[in-house]
């Protein structure tokens, strides 16, 4: 029975017809999601970065060392007591990109290392973010160019410029 012919059969009724046409459509989806498969396999950057690319952000795959610079030009941030962020003026940061997929990584002023994780699309732009203890988030946002990464990143009221070059 074609599905077609479930729409139009006279011999179901009421409850068994819905039956029928529901299984129309899940075999349709399973169609569906059997040719999403397909296009995954086929295309492997696509699938690890949403984006379909014959070069594609594996391009960029490496490790990337250099400094945080403070571009705020204070020493310390407003704020009272232990919820105090210090401004530092440098810090030495390096990032690994796999993929598409980014984590670069420089110690605070605590010396803790914190974590920043995203991407970096096949145009080289790069974003990525930081979720800090009192929940605000972390943003850093660049672009790679001739395997050097340059950008900002913006932690409460504390602005830096990242240099990194590829090792």
């Amino acid at each position: 029975m074609s599905d077609q012919s479930v729409y139009n059969d006279s011999s179901a009724t009421g409850d068994a017809r819905l039956y029928l046409m529901e299984i129309a459509a899940m075999k349709k989806f399973a169609s569906f999601v059997a040719a999403l498969i397909v296009l995954a396999i086929a295309s492997p950057g696509w699938a690890q970065t949403g984006v379909p690319s014959a070069m594609g952000p594996a391009t960029f795959d490496g490790i990337y060392a250099g400094s945080l610079t403070s571009s705020s030009g204070r020493g310390f941030s407003s704020g009272v007591g232990s919820n105090r962020s210090k401004c530092w003026t440098s810090a030495p940061a390096k990032m690994t990109i796999r993929g598409g997929y980014m984590v670069m990584e420089y110690p605070n002023w605590k010396r803790r290392t914190l974590h920043y994780r995203g991407i970096v699309d096949p145009s080289g732009a790069v974003n990525l973010r930081h979720t800090n203890n009192d929940g605000s988030i972390a943003i850093l946002t660049g672009q790679i160019s001739n395997g050097q990464v340059s950008g900002t990143m913006r932690r409460g009221p504390c602005l830096w410029d990242l240099t990194l070059a590829k090792q």
